[in-house]
Order: structure tokens, then C-alpha cells, then sequence
């Protein structure tokens, strides 16, 4: 349950609390440490755990690149771009790896097993774009094992029954 916690601080954020006004509302004044409730320290203990996880997990140079973050959010979103890519990145290679999946063909002097382990190279790439990624390209393949030669093909829609 307390790891739920942390992750969420990675996943969806934490800020500084604020002072609410007469209705409620956050202010943008940021509130006195000593003011703060109990669910305010939650969170920035579990915004401090997930900090000292992520900089015990990285290496120096990244350090530097987040050193200055106040959230793990921050610091995560950062690390993710600079790993992953932006959404540009991710899209540039799914066009390349679907490119290289409808493209691939068994030569005439190659064996299934040869064949077989040049088609299975293809999909662990997609495994470091992210599942969302992977389970953007993958589904939408479906391989056709004929006698004398695999082909491989993008399925339409019509082609489920």
C-alpha cells in the first residue's frame, strides 16, 4: 500500500501545498511547513521516498540532469525523454520497425529456424518504446505460415471473424 503511495507521487505529481482562500481554493501563496496537515506530509514524505529511489537508481550524469527537480514527477518525466524519447521519437521508430516487419521475407536459401530468429529480432526493440507501444504494433500483424514461405502482412479490421 505505502509503494502504491510513492509510485502515485512518480505517476500523477506532488507540489508544495497551498493556502486555500476563504472558499477553499488553493492560493498560489505556498503554505508554512508548520501549517501543513497530515495528508501534506504524506505526500511529501512519499515525494522524498520516490526522490531518493530514483537518485540511488541512476548514474551520475543522469543525476545532473535532474538534480534540480522538486518532484519525482519532474525528474521521472525527464528521465523518460531522455530514455524512451519524446512522441515523435516513439512514433519515428514504430514506422521504422512496422517498415522492417512488412518488408522482411524468407530467402530462398534460409531455413525456418534462420527465418524464424530473424523475424523474433524484430519485436524486442519495440519491448524498450514502452507497453503502450508494443501493444500498439504488435496486434496489428498477423503472421501467414505458407508451405514454401512465411509472408507477413498488416491484418484489416474485416480480417477478424
Amino acid at each position: 500500500m505505502q509503494s502504491e503511495k510513492v509510485w502515485n507521487v512518480v505517476e500523477f505529481g506532488w507540489s508544495l501545498p497551498k493556502v486555500l482562500d476563504r472558499e477553499g481554493r488553493p492560493t498560489n501563496v505556498i503554505k508554512p511547513k508548520l501549517e501543513w496537515d497530515r495528508g501534506d506530509n504524506e505526500a511529501s514524505e512519499n515525494n522524498a521516498r520516490a526522490m531518493y529511489s530514483i537518485f540511488n537508481a541512476i548514474s551520475t550524469d543522469e543525476f545532473r540532469r535532474i538534480a534540480t527537480c522538486n518532484s519525482a514527477k519532474e525528474a521521472w518525466d525527464i528521465l523518460q525523454v531522455t530514455h524512451e524519447g519524446t512522441n515523435a521519437v516513439k512514433v519515428s521508430k514504430l514506422q521504422m520497425l512496422t517498415s522492417r516487419f512488412e518488408t522482411i521475407r524468407m530467402k530462398d536459401h534460409e531455413n525456418f529456424g534462420e527465418f524464424h530468429a530473424k523475424l523474433m529480432d524484430i519485436p524486442l526493440p519495440v519491448s524498450g518504446l514502452s507497453k503502450r507501444a508494443a501493444s500498439f504494433l504488435m496486434p496489428n500483424f498477423r503472421f501467414l505460415l505458407h508451405v514454401d514461405r512465411p509472408i507477413c502482412y498488416p491484418y484489416q479490421e474485416a480480417d477478424i471473424r
